[in-house]
């Protein structure tokens, strides 16, 4: 009896992507490439593996949990990336001659160990684009336009770009009473509050030792989400926004918040999108000013009052995250470089193609090409290939049935797959120069045209250009 041979799946927390997959996947990574670019960045790469010294300086402790560490032959400890911006800072610090400010973006796969669950796995793929040199608030307007461009090339709509500053986050806990050297332990607890709700939080903050002042913040932090779900800035709240607000780096934190708002406004990021969450956290210890996070939501509430709502109402449900970032103007220098502002966004592309497709259902099922090219009888072969190669030239993305079988299958085939045209090629009409022409709009029975080849291509061709 023969031996059963062993199947093997991909490892856990991977996954394959099947053609009809990667076609979105590639659609949505060349629409990030062209805006980034558009915008005038330039195109950096890094190794998929780094010193896991370096990965790990300012990735905070429950990052450095998550990284994928070996030793290598020669006994050097690393690991592979799990983001971009260390490499990033890493290039920029041994590289003095950079001209500022330096714009680049970076795409790619980079993998964490965490546990896998829906929409999340330990290899994903991103894409950054980052501003170095600039402290100006200008740089978090351009990287949220150019995330607005993103999304509405993509057609994306129904997203909520939230907001915060570490700034704020330290003069909230300061003024709450919380002791400095505890604000690490305070920020970890907090950055949970998506993830556990608060009462897990409150329980968090008890274990720590911090019950009475994580009761405060909590609260505080309710009664300004109830806020800023109404469509209320923070500034525009005065006291309610709290106590924080009155100290000196809060007013600090504000002021840049405010002047990236109103900057990302006056460049077509629609203010009503902009919520303040004074929740967010992000997880890296490295950040130092502006965070965001861009989330999809489910509407409850109509068009009208999507966002003019009493503070207590609940008009959206948050789906998930496709995105986000922030400022981190010391990274650079613990990198041993100069001292370097610097701010960037990360795309996450694996949940941008599944946000995108589920608001653009049809493009799911994008076919192989433009034209399916069926071949009848051993004479008809050359010419098809032939006309293949002359569409192609053309920009007719055109593929050829290499060994058909009954015509009506490969009709059928061209329907189901999505084709916008097939050209029937038969060894008589091909000697008298001609070919049928069959405009399938996914209809395996649509009518077929006999007309001369010449005439098939400029048709194609002119249908490629305006489409």
């Amino acid at each position: 009896m023969a031996k059963e041979k062993k199947k093997f799946a991909p490892p856990k927390g991977t996954r394959d992507f099947m053609p009809e997959e990667m076609r979105a996947r590639r659609l949505v990574i060349n629409v990030l490439r062209e805006t980034f670019e558009s915008f005038g960045y330039g195109e950096l790469d890094t190794p998929a593996f780094e010193p896991f010294e370096m990965l790990a300086a300012k990735s905070g402790e429950e990052v450095e949990k998550q990284i994928y560490a070996f030793d290598d032959k020669g006994g050097r400890r690393l690991g592979l990336r799990f983001e971009f911006t260390a490499s990033l800072a890493r290039v920029v610090a041994s590289n003095p001659n950079l001209r500022m400010p330096f714009r680049r973006y970076q795409m790619g796969k980079v993998w964490r160990y965490e546990s896998p669950q829906a929409g999340r796995y330990r290899e994903f793929f991103q894409a950054d684009v980052d501003i170095i040199g600039s402290d100006s608030m200008a740089c978090e307007a351009e990287l949220l336009t150019i995330y607005n461009t993103v999304c509405n090339k993509l057609g994306i709509k129904n997203y909520l770009v939230f907001y915060n500053h570490k700034k704020a986050l330290f003069a909230q806990l300061n003024t709450i009473g919380i002791e400095e050297s505890k604000y690490s332990i305070a920020l970890r607890i907090l950055d949970k509050w998506r993830k556990i709700g608060r009462n897990e939080i409150l329980r968090e903050f008890r274990d720590a030792g911090l019950y009475e002042e994580g009761k405060k913040i909590t609260e505080e932090f309710k009664r300004i989400v109830q806020f800023s779900a109404g469509g209320f800035q923070p500034w525009q709240l005065g006291e309610k926004a709290g106590d924080w607000i009155n100290h000196p780096v809060g007013k600090s934190a504000l002021e840049e918040m405010k002047c990236m708002f109103e900057l990302a406004k006056n460049s077509g990021v629609p203010e009503e999108v902009m919520r303040f969450d004074p929740t967010l956290v992000r997880g890296l210890d490295y950040y130092t000013g502006p965070m965001i996070e861009f989330q999809t939501y489910d509407k409850i509430k109509s068009d009208d009052d999507m966002f003019i709502i009493p503070p207590e109402a609940k008009p959206i449900k948050i789906n998930q995250s496709f995105g986000g970032g922030g400022r981190y103007d010391n990274l650079v220098e613990a990198f041993g470089g100069p001292p370097k502002p610097a701010t960037g966004f990360a795309f996450g592309v694996d949940r941008l193609v599944h946000v995108y497709l589920a608001q653009n259902p049809e493009s799911a099922a994008m076919p192989p090409a433009d034209v399916y090219i069926i071949p009848e009888g051993a004479g008809a072969v050359n010419p098809a290939m032939a006309l293949a190669v002359e569409l192609r030239g053309t920009g007719v993305t055109t593929l050829v049935a290499l060994d058909p079988k009954k015509a009506k299958k490969e009709f059928q085939f061209a329907a189901k797959e999505g084709f916008p045209f097939t050209v029937f090629v038969t060894e008589q009409e091909a000697a008298d120069g001609k070919a049928q022409l069959r405009e399938m709009k996914q209809d395996a029975e649509a009518q077929s045209e006999t007309l001369p080849i010449p005439q098939i291509k400029t048709r194609l061709t002119g249908w490629a250009v305006e489409k």
